[in-house]
């Protein structure tokens, strides 16, 4: 019996499951990574009054796409590291409520724009559900 392909969501799950650790889970990290692009600070959890994203199919839609370099250097860069864990694995970028952010691969992202690998590079796009409230809306 063939083993049927994961799906997006749990590719996208997998993908960060590294970054977590007992006192962080998966939608906890993601949710302290966009925060943190959001308010442009280092955090040490999700922002504790703004309701947190959750990494589900009633939330979230998962979109496979391939972007060049050039795109990805747009987005303001966290560090400076160019030894990434894995370079085989995508990159996780949100996209909604008018904000596009990295959430996950800034490492590769400087090591491709280091070595002149301008791609192009798989991107797993998290876009909230149209009935999904932007918790940032002031």
């Amino acid at each position: 019996m063939p083993m049927s392909k994961p799906s997006m969501l749990d590719e996208l799950k997998s993908v960060l499951a590294p970054h977590t650790s007992p006192r962080e889970s998966i939608d906890q990290f993601f949710n302290r990574q966009l925060h943190e692009r959001i308010v442009r600070n280092r955090l040490d959890q999700p922002l504790p009054d703004v309701r947190l994203l959750q990494l589900t199919h009633a939330e979230v839609n998962i979109f496979e796409e391939f972007w060049p370099t050039a795109q990805l250097k747009a987005f303001p860069p966290w560090h400076t590291n160019i030894k990434p864990a894995q370079t085989d694995v995508p990159l996780v970028v949100f996209r909604g409520w008018g904000k596009v952010c990295l959430i996950d691969g800034q490492t590769r992202v400087n090591l491709w724009n280091s070595t002149g690998n301008n791609g192009p590079h798989r991107i797993l796009v998290v876009e909230p559900k149209s009935d999904v409230p932007d918790p940032f809306k002031m």
